[in-house]
């Protein structure tokens, strides 16, 4: 593999990867607001249904995005001008993508059940 394939591979792989990540965030924005507009008025089941497909998709979007960085992690090495920049390193990448997005989808999880279960004031 030639250093401007390799290049080329790692922008793919790149670009794919940011394409899962906004699919989380549509994901999110979704689920946010059918917890704000119908929270309340959402029976048991279907409040189950919605946080099940919500977190069954935005873990597929994570695991995407783990294929993707690994991938592009191991076409890294060929691809000789990136090896100067540190912000390549791909189980950073991983670290830093899962911690935030399992973060939101547990912040995601708890709006809704704030809403379903509001203080008594």
């Amino acid at each position: 593999m030639t250093e401007s394939e390799a290049m080329e591979l790692v922008a793919i792989y790149t670009d794919v990867a940011i394409s899962c990540f906004s699919i989380y965030i549509t994901l999110t924005f979704a689920y946010l607001t059918v917890a704000y507009l119908a929270g309340i008025k959402l029976t048991a089941f279907q409040t189950r249904a919605i946080s099940g497909l919500y977190v069954f998709g935005c873990f597929s979007a994570l695991m995407c995005q783990y294929i993707l960085i690994r991938g592009w992690g191991s076409v890294l090495e060929y691809a000789v001008p990136l090896h100067s920049v540190h912000l390549w390193d791909d189980d950073f990448w991983i670290t830093f993508v899962w911690s935030i997005e399992i973060s939101g989808i547990l912040l995601g999880l708890y709006f809704m059940w704030s809403v379903r279960h509001p203080k008594e004031q």
